[in-house]
């Protein structure tokens, strides 16, 4: 039934995607196909996507307690980049050169985060399907690009802004 399963199926994770499955399987203890936005083109698809669903319950099942730590500290990491967002948005308002240092490391690090689930998470579904994979959604890679560049570009603009001041 596998082998007439598509060879590669891929799954586009975002911030928000992540954070709804980390809630929805932290109220139910489970995860359903529309959790995972598997679509069911044709019956083949549904049973198999169901399967695909069991075999990660059961997987999640068995290792449950670092499941459920792994989702706290997902859920403090949120905290903390949002408050390293607000941090540098505060001191880019008060003018202040080092506003990149919070919004790099904010960047970066909610960036990695998500690369880091995405890694660990394809190799898990991968020992139960081998064609599936999870890609970082393309808003990701541009808030990546946006906030290096907003880092980058915030210090040489402070500067130039300054000198033009004091001509």
């Amino acid at each position: 039934m596998l082998q007439a399963f598509p060879k590669k199926y891929n799954l586009d994770l975002s911030y928000a995607d992540l954070y709804r499955l980390s809630t929805k399987y932290d109220e139910t203890g489970k995860i359903t196909p529309s959790d995972l936005n598997l679509e069911n083109s044709n019956r083949l698809e549904e049973v198999v996507n169901k399967f695909i669903v069991k075999e990660i319950n059961q997987k999640l099942k068995e290792d449950s307690k670092q499941v459920y730590h792994i989702i706290s500290i997902y859920r403090y990491s949120i905290f903390i980049i949002v408050l390293l967002y607000i941090l540098g948005a505060l001191l880019i308002i008060f003018e202040k050169y080092w506003a990149s240092i919070p919004i790099i490391i904010a960047t970066g690090g909610s960036f990695g985060l998500l690369w880091y689930f995405n890694t660990e998470a394809t190799s898990s579904l991968q020992t139960i399907y081998q064609g599936i994979f999870i890609d970082i959604s393309s808003g990701i890679w541009i808030g990546l690009i946006l906030g290096i560049v907003i880092a980058i570009m915030w210090p040489i603009w402070l500067k130039f802004n300054s000198d033009k001041k004091v001509k």
